[in-house]
C-alpha cells in the first residue's frame, strides 16, 4: 500500500508540474487567448492547471507561488487516490469524479453555457487527466495481492 500511495503521488505531482511547463513555453497563448489556437492552448492550460484560477491581478513573479500550489494539489489527489485505489474499479470511479469537476470548472470558465463551452479543450484535457490514472491502474493490476 505504501508503494501504491508513492507511485500515485509521484505521477500526479509531475502531472501537475507539466502543465506549467506548457504554460511557460506558450505564454503569449495563455495572456492573450483571443485566435482559436491561442484560445484553445488557452482553455487546456486552464483545464490541467487550476490554481492559474487564483492568478487574477497577481503580479508574473506570484505565478511561482501558483506552480508550487498546483504541484500541491495534484500531489495531494495523488495521495488520497493511491490511498483509496485498492481495485481497478474503484480507480474508475475517481476518474469519472475527477472528470465531471473538470466538466464543471469548464462550465464555470465559459459561464454555464453549454455552446459555449470548448468541446476541444475539454477532449484534450480528459485523455490527459487519465494518463496518471493510468500509471496507478498499471500498479494495482500488478500489485493486487496487496
Amino acid at each position: 500500500m505504501k508503494r501504491r500511495i508513492l507511485v500515485s503521488t509521484l505521477s500526479f505531482s509531475v502531472f501537475g508540474l507539466i502543465v506549467p511547463v506548457i504554460w511557460t513555453i506558450c505564454p503569449a497563448a495563455v495572456k492573450f487567448g483571443y485566435g482559436y489556437g491561442n484560445r484553445l492552448i488557452h482553455s487546456i492550460v486552464v483545464l490541467t492547471f487550476p490554481t492559474i484560477l487564483f492568478s487574477f491581478g497577481l503580479p508574473p513573479s506570484a505565478m511561482v507561488g501558483l506552480i508550487e500550489a498546483n504541484f500541491a494539489l495534484f500531489a495531494a489527489i495523488g495521495a488520497l487516490i493511491g490511498l483509496l485505489a485498492n481495485r481497478v474499479r474503484s480507480l474508475v470511479t475517481m476518474y469519472v469524479t475527477i472528470s465531471l469537476l473538470l466538466l464543471t470548472l469548464a462550465g464555470y470558465y465559459s459561464g454555464f453555457r453549454p455552446a459555449s463551452y470548448d468541446w476541444l479543450a475539454l477532449g484534450v484535457a480528459l485523455p490527459v487527466y487519465a494518463l496518471p490514472f493510468w500509471i496507478v491502474c498499471r500498479h494495482v493490476k500488478r500489485n493486487s495481492n496487496e
